[in-house]
């Protein structure tokens, strides 16, 4: 018995080992979809901001713009979103601004345009 105590050791002490690894493996594994999901709910709060700003920006430059052109207002809509998100401490890039603006005047042209005229102006 003697003889085969240190091979016991020895194995019992690898299957630890290994049994560690594995469980530190598992855990990783779940901080890193911990992480993930984290990521992407911060993502959703920040498209739901985008979207409540760039509802706002097209409020406003479409009461205190209203003699401008599209690109005009746009590019004011555009500065408006950028200055509030830069102050929620938000980044995001100009194309993502863009859509969210385009898309907040797309919303408004249906809900207030009749059927059947054209809905596709900008701002």
């Amino acid at each position: 018995m003697e003889l085969i105590q240190p091979y016991i050791t020895l194995a019992l002490q690898a299957v630890i080992g290994i049994l560690t690894s594995l469980v530190l493996a598992g855990l990783l594994t779940l901080r890193k979809k911990a992480d993930d999901f984290l990521s992407s709910r911060a993502t959703a709060s920040q498209r739901e901001a985008l979207y409540r700003i760039a509802n706002e920006a097209q409020a406003l430059i479409e009461k205190t713009f209203q003699e401008a052109n599209g690109m005009q207002k746009l590019h004011a809509a555009e500065a408006y979103v950028a200055a509030r998100l830069k102050e929620a401490g938000i980044q995001l890039s100009m194309m993502e601004i863009q859509a969210a603006i385009e898309k907040a005047v797309q919303d408004f042209n249906t809900s207030v345009k009749p059927k059947g005229s054209d809905a596709n102006e900008r701002v």
